[in-house]
């Protein structure tokens, strides 16, 4: 008889542990799920103060009028599947429309953010351009060891620019050169 009431207390007391665990597990599962909605329903509460007037009035408008052109027996049949959730009007709401708007809203956050996305890819590129152009301007007006040591067009020693002046193409031809001022001072003197 003692020994039998030593295993059941033994029994009783591995039930009590294995009951024990299990709870604080089941403790710490909803602690989770807790802190889980809690994030949520603080994401809700920011989302909804950027939400448009029309959207924080009629939540539910377009599943509605999509099923505004469906036959009557398909819109009762459909009736007939829903669930607890109602719009505003009282009308109740398929399961399947229960995260539409959560879906509407983060494809337009996503095409936003790849719009943006691209703008900014754009706007990189353009910066590159126009930091390339101001460094050359730069290079051309200023007078460094950078300078002086690379090819500058705005750069001349003794009437030598240094950068090579591809020879023009005559096909033997002498081509007759004459400078703008000359040219000015001419027409000037005829017109006396």
């Amino acid at each position: 008889m003692k020994s039998k009431m030593h295993r059941m207390r033994g029994s009783h007391s591995q039930r009590l542990q294995m009951l024990s665990v299990k709870a604080r597990e089941c403790i710490r599962k909803l602690e989770e799920n807790k802190k889980l909605a809690e994030n949520i329903l603080k994401l809700g509460e920011l989302n909804r103060k950027l939400e448009t007037e029309k959207e924080k009035v009629i939540p539910f408008a377009e599943a509605q009028e999509a099923t505004a052109d469906m036959p009557a027996d398909m819109v009762t049949d459909a009736n007939a599947l829903t669930s607890y959730s109602r719009s505003l009007e009282g009308k109740p709401v398929e399961e399947w429309n229960y995260l539409d708007v959560f879906f509407r809203k983060f494809n337009r956050a996503l095409l936003d953010k790849c719009a943006i996305d691209q703008e900014r890819s754009r706007l990189q590129n353009e910066n590159n351009d126009l930091r390339a152009i101001l460094k050359a301007y730069l290079d051309g007006i200023s007078v460094n060891t950078d300078v002086t040591e690379a090819e500058n067009p705005l750069f001349a020693i003794n009437g030598r620019t240094g950068v090579a002046v591809p020879a023009p193409v005559s096909g033997g031809q002498v081509i007759p050169v004459v400078e703008g001022n000359a040219v000015m001072n001419q027409t000037a003197m005829m017109q006396r």
